[in-house]
């Protein structure tokens, strides 16, 4: 145990020292099978000047039980470590440090953003301990190289991100795709925030007509505004286009009835969609396209 001093009321706390030992036990793992990824979580959890204090006796420690890491390693934690005690260091900084690990999973897959440990779904949390073993056999196989990652080579960085989409995109044992079932698993919260969003809107339409009371039915207004948004609807192009999105029907699925046409709180729900023109006034309707699920990583992540 280690005195150290925090806030401006100068309190002395009793902090624990950052070990080799504390480390394993963060880990869960002995001293020998410590990865870098393991270290440089376990210097993240404490202040980075304290961080920087505990390094060399860190480093002592992993040297005395055979697994000494490397020079590059240390030299980018002190670097990194250095910028969050001056507070120069970006979540980027921070983010590309653990991903040159070799066994941190890239922040963007494809089309997947790995959320924080704390906001991870069961599956999600799954997923991502899988890819980390997975990424710790292709280090333990020398198929990474973590000291180029650190260093920014750019040919390994893409050799990276492509090893972790292969595994993403490919089968596990049980038969899961770990792209397909974490997307899918982001499509329903989706729909769901969309449906709660609807529900919302659609009681508050409901209570304000309620107070309105019963509406006058002009009639002949409402056959002629009926066919003007008919002749929108069969356009090409804007508004047509709009309105559809946002009704949720087509000019043929719109009812007539005779010399008028219904309000739309009146008009009958689309039997294909279960939405009503009127759904799409305080909401757009949903879009149903689909995007290639293996898309390469395209966005800047601050590599060179």
């Amino acid at each position: 145990m280690a005195e150290r001093t925090t806030g401006s009321r100068e309190r002395t706390l009793r902090g624990v020292t950052l070990d080799a030992d504390r480390v394993a036990d963060l880990a869960a793992r002995p001293l020998k099978g410590l990865t870098r990824r393991d270290v440089a979580l376990a210097l993240l959890t404490v202040p980075a000047a304290e961080a920087l204090a505990c390094m060399p006796g860190l480093r002592r420690g992993l040297l005395a039980a055979g697994n000494p890491l490397s020079a590059v390693f240390w030299s980018s934690a002190e670097v990194v470590l250095g910028k969050i005690d001056d507070g120069d260091a970006t979540v980027g900084d921070v983010r590309m440090w653990l991903e040159a690990t070799g066994t941190e999973p890239v922040g963007i897959i494809g089309l997947h953003v790995w959320d924080e440990q704390s906001e991870r779904s069961q599956l999600a949390a799954e997923m991502h301990t899988r890819l980390v073993s997975h990424l710790e056999d292709r280090l333990a196989a020398d198929e990474i190289d973590p000291d180029l990652l650190a260093a920014g080579d750019l040919v390994a960085y893409r050799a990276h991100i492509a090893l972790q989409e292969r595994w993403m995109t490919s089968a596990l044992p049980d038969g899961r795709v770990p792209m397909d079932v974490l997307l899918d698993e982001k499509d329903e919260e989706f729909r769901a925030e969309w449906d709660a969003a609807d529900a919302e809107a659609l009681s508050t339409i409901e209570a304000v007509l309620a107070r309105i009371g019963d509406r006058p039915l002009p009639y002949a207004e409402l056959s002629a505004a009926s066919e003007r948004l008919r002749e929108c609807l069969g356009r090409p192009g804007w508004p047509g286009q709009l309105l559809i999105e946002c009704g949720g029907m087509r000019p043929e699925e719109i009812s007539s009835c005779g010399s008028a046409w219904p309000p739309a709180w009146r008009i009958p729900r689309n039997p294909k969609t279960g939405r009503s023109p009127a759904a799409g006034v305080t909401t757009r309707t949903r879009p149903t396209v689909r995007w290639p699920r293996s898309a390469p990583s395209t966005i800047s992540t601050g590599w060179r």
